[in-house]
C-alpha cells in the first residue's frame, strides 16, 4: 500500500508538471508605421459603434498596415514589409478583413485574415481624437487565417485568439464623428502550442496513473 500510495503521488506530479510547463505561443502582429486611415462613428462616446463612411458603402473602418512581425512560429519568423495591406470593417456583417501581399513570404495579394464578430465593432470617441475598443472574445465568432500564410509558417491547423485591435486617430472635421490620418493601428494575433515536453510528461503521467489504477484493484 505504501509503496502504491508513492508511486500515486508521482503520477500526480507527473501530471501537474506537464500541464504547468508553459506553452509556446505563435504571434502575427499587422501594424502601421507610416499612418493613414479612416473610422466613422454614429456617436460620440466610450462605445460608440462604427457607421459606414460613406453610404451606401458599409464600411466603417479602413486601415493601412505596412509592417508583419511574426515570432514563435515553427518557421519564417521575422519582420515583412507588405504590400497593400488593407483592414477593413463591414458595418452591415460585422466582419473585419485584411487583405494584401507579402512579398518576403511569396504571398499573392489574397485575403489574409478574417474575423467574424456578433455585434457592431465600437470606439472611445471624442470631439479630437478616437480609439478602437477590442472586441471580447464572446463577441468573436470565428478567427479564419489564409492557408497559404499558415502554411509558410508552420502553423497550418492552429487555432488563433485576438490579443489586440488598436488604432487611434484624430478628428477629421468640427464636432467629430469622422477620423483620420491615424498615429498607431494594429492587429495582434495569437496561438498556444504546447510544448513536446509538456505533452510528454502529461503523458507518463496518465499512463503510470492507469498503471498504478490496475495494480490497486488486483490486490
Amino acid at each position: 500500500m505504501k509503496h502504491l500510495t508513492s508511486a500515486s503521488i508521482v503520477c500526480a506530479a507527473l501530471l501537474f508538471v506537464g500541464s504547468a510547463v508553459p506553452s509556446q505561443a505563435a504571434e502575427i502582429l499587422f501594424s502601421s508605421t507610416t499612418g493613414g486611415g479612416d473610422i466613422t462613428t454614429g456617436s460620440l462616446g466610450a462605445t460608440a459603434p462604427l457607421v459606414p463612411s460613406f453610404p451606401p458603402n458599409p464600411i466603417g473602418l479602413s486601415e493601412t498596415f505596412d509592417k508583419l512581425v511574426v515570432t514563435g512560429a515553427p518557421s519564417n519568423n521575422g519582420t515583412y514589409s507588405p504590400l497593400f495591406l488593407t483592414e477593413s470593417f463591414d458595418t452591415s456583417t460585422d466582419i473585419l478583413t485584411l487583405t494584401g501581399a507579402i512579398l518576403g513570404l511569396s504571398i499573392p495579394t489574397q485575403t489574409l485574415v478574417t474575423i467574424q464578430l456578433n455585434t457592431d465593432l465600437t470606439a472611445n470617441a471624442s470631439t479630437s481624437s478616437v480609439s478602437l475598443n477590442k472586441p471580447s472574445a464572446a463577441s468573436i465568432v470565428s478567427i479564419t487565417l489564409s492557408p497559404t500564410l499558415l502554411a509558410d509558417l508552420g502553423l497550418s491547423g492552429a487555432t488563433f485568439s485576438l490579443n489586440g485591435l488598436t488604432d487611434l486617430s484624430g478628428s477629421c472635421c468640427v464636432g467629430g464623428l469622422n477620423y483620420q490620418s491615424q498615429t498607431s493601428a494594429s492587429l495582434d494575433l495569437v496561438t498556444g502550442v504546447p510544448e513536446p515536453t509538456s505533452w510528454l510528461l502529461t503523458g507518463i503521467g496518465l499512463a503510470s496513473l492507469a498503471f498504478v489504477s490496475r495494480k490497486f484493484l488486483r490486490a
